[in-house]
């Protein structure tokens, strides 16, 4: 009778677990229409949107919605932390920062992670902010807000830009 030597053991058990492992993943799960708001036209420039900042003690009032930036989140009975993806290719002009904000159904400007967006750099760059929202039970509509902090007339510059808003990860 042949015998299997402890090596061989071995190795057969790590390339079960292996197999195991990699026959039990899923595919990651979509997000739905509602759930996600992109404004790309891939051209480099029709898609383009500014705001300059305003000077003095920045305000609340300073921030403008950002164009076509809205998601809806249907949170059922329970309340749930929803997760908050907002990019954009944008630049910034110097000694000035891109900051951003979320309103929910409307409310006050609300800040649920980082708030500053872009500082200025030589070229546009794609800017990423993730936040994590408490979000009650319903329907809600989430936009994505900013403004320039600087002094008067620096200027900020966006152009594709994508929010997403995760309300369950499997």
């Amino acid at each position: 009778m042949k015998t299997i030597s402890n090596v061989t053991k071995n190795t057969l058990i790590g390339a079960a677990v292996i197999a195991g492992t990699v026959l039990s993943w899923q595919s990651a799960y979509a997000i739905p229409a509602g759930q996600r708001s992109c404004s790309v036209d891939g051209t480099g420039g029709a898609n383009v949107i500014t705001t300059t900042a305003g000077g003095g003690i920045p305000a609340l009032g300073d921030f403008k919605a950002i164009t076509g930036m809205s998601v809806t989140v249907n949170n059922g009975t329970a309340a749930r932390n929803v997760v908050l993806q907002f990019s954009a290719d944008a630049g910034v002009d110097v000694d000035a920062e891109i900051r951003l904000g979320y309103t929910i159904d409307g409310g006050p400007i609300t800040f649920f992670g980082p708030q500053n967006l872009a500082n200025h750099t030589q070229y546009w760059e794609n800017r990423n902010n993730m936040s994590v929202a408490p979000i009650a039970a319903g329907i809600h509509t989430i936009k994505a807000y900013w403004r320039v902090s600087g002094v008067a007339g620096k200027a900020a510059i966006m152009d594709d830009r994508c929010l997403t808003a995760e309300k369950s990860t499997q």
